[in-house]
């Protein structure tokens, strides 16, 4: 019975980390956004509004990353193919 709670177990951490990176996908191509909006001013409301955006998307990026990174240690299984068919296609 340990076998299969074991596998139901990599399956749902394949399953998270999919979608962790789906998130941390979406995240990157926000933060790239929001870093390539010109500032008419550095000092401007709009300027300061997208530097604590981007502060906000590198931080959830940095957390998504992390999470992955620990379902990685806990299951090291998940990549045992070698390749990963959930990451996102470029």
């Amino acid at each position: 019975m340990i076998g299969v709670t074991e596998d139901a177990d990599v399956a749902q951490a394949r399953a998270l980390r999919a979608e962790l990176r789906r998130h941390a996908w979406n995240l990157a191509s926000r933060l790239s956004r929001v870093e390539a909006l010109p500032d008419a001013s550095a000092w401007s409301e709009r300027a300061r509004s997208m530097r604590r955006l981007a502060r906000e998307l590198r931080r959830d990026l940095d957390e998504a990353k992390f999470l992955i990174d620990r379902l990685h240690a806990r299951f090291p299984s998940i990549d045992a193919a070698g390749t990963s068919v959930d990451a996102p296609s470029y």
